[in-house]
């Protein structure tokens, strides 16, 4: 490190020196370099270097790009309706949509299906109401805290023979009973208050 210091300080009074003489006796700081076979072979190699980064930045850049267009297609193209959302202007809340994926004739079919057994179910639930007849099956004895029915089981239901039937019946009527107490209990609680 010394002897490269000792290099680099005459160097630079070399070029010191340069800058203080006539235009004629100046040299050009070129002129400088002893080993301009190995300053062109330094400089080749620098850009070399450069080019190999700039093409795997490409190839990087490529990738993300197909990547991007392949996530893009699999997931953004495939919905009917886009996720977005709308920021309120008084507070920071977002309030996001839905995002529907786009059905086949088959998916659209069945949810025809659906929707017009839902109909008909509310149509004659309607009828039972107006006609004030009581339900065979209180959604509230399912559903618990919510305000919907929920399917609890996927797949094919199992069904229960023998005995089993009426100790799940014996089981039902007695949760029934318990809920029914404890609505009552709160509300008698309620009303002394």
């Amino acid at each position: 490190m010394m002897e490269l210091n000792s290099i680099k300080e005459n160097l630079q009074d070399l070029l010191r020196i340069n800058n203080n003489v006539t235009d004629i006796e100046k040299l050009d700081r070129d002129e400088f370099v002893i080993d301009v076979s190995r300053k062109v072979a330094l400089e080749k190699q620098g850009d070399d270097l450069c080019a190999d980064i700039r093409k795997k930045c490409e190839v990087t850049s490529l990738t993300m790009q197909l990547l991007k267009e392949r996530c893009i297609n699999s997931t953004w193209e495939q919905m009917e309706v886009q996720l977005k959302a709308c920021k309120s202007i008084q507070s920071s809340k977002l309030i996001w949509n839905y995002a529907i994926r786009k059905r086949t004739p088959t998916e659209y079919r069945l949810l025809s299906s659906l929707i017009l057994q839902r109909k008909v179910e509310l149509r004659q639930k309607l009828e039972r109401l107006e006609k004030n007849m009581r339900e065979v099956i209180q959604e509230a004895d399912f559903c618990g805290f919510e305000n919907y029915i929920q399917n609890r089981v996927s797949g094919k239901p199992a069904f229960m023979d023998d005995d089993s039937i009426a100790e799940a019946a014996r089981i039902f009527e007695e949760q029934r009973a318990r809920l029914l107490k404890e609505k009552n209990d709160k509300m008698n609680n309620i009303n002394l208050n």
